[in-house]
């Protein structure tokens, strides 16, 4: 598989994009009863991480953490954030085949290539989309929940 070191994917439509993030119960709960970011939710990095193969093993391309701040996060929570799943369970199913030695790949969310312009993609440092990409391949153990946000 050819994947660029730095590159947007995503599962997304022309309509939402889906931001799968972990949190503890004390944000991860409330943030799915309410289907909004509720205190005590915060955004404050930008970096880009090792992801992480379905065993934990790190892959030879990095995934970015995008931090935001004043009118973005606003934003962020009250208009773009279309609704909150907590898969958790769903997370925690799929670590179990792991360790029972399953091929859980097809199982996992199709990302691909997110569109970004020249300056978005210079800012971030990304590598412009150019190949097919795999399946999200990150297994999180924490509470995790699945947020659909506007483009």
């Amino acid at each position: 598989m050819n994947v660029p070191y730095r590159q947007i994917r995503a599962a997304y439509t022309d309509e939402s994009i889906t931001v799968y993030q972990a949190y503890d119960a004390a944000i991860a709960g409330p943030a799915v009863a309410a289907q909004r970011f509720v205190a005590p939710f915060r955004m404050e990095r930008i970096q880009w991480d090792p992801e992480r193969g379905v065993g934990h093993d790190a892959l030879p391309y990095r995934s970015i953490q995008i931090g935001l701040s004043g009118e973005a996060v606003r934003r962020y929570v009250t208009e773009w954030t279309l609704g909150i799943a907590d898969i958790t369970d769903r997370v925690r199913e799929l670590h179990a085949a792991v360790r029972a030695g399953a091929d859980v790949r097809a199982l996992l969310p199709a990302e691909r290539p997110y569109p970004l312009t020249g300056e978005l993609t210079e800012t971030v440092g990304a590598i412009p989309a150019e190949s097919r990409i795999s399946p999200t391949e990150a297994l999180l153990e924490t509470q995790s929940v699945s947020v659909s946000a506007s483009p």
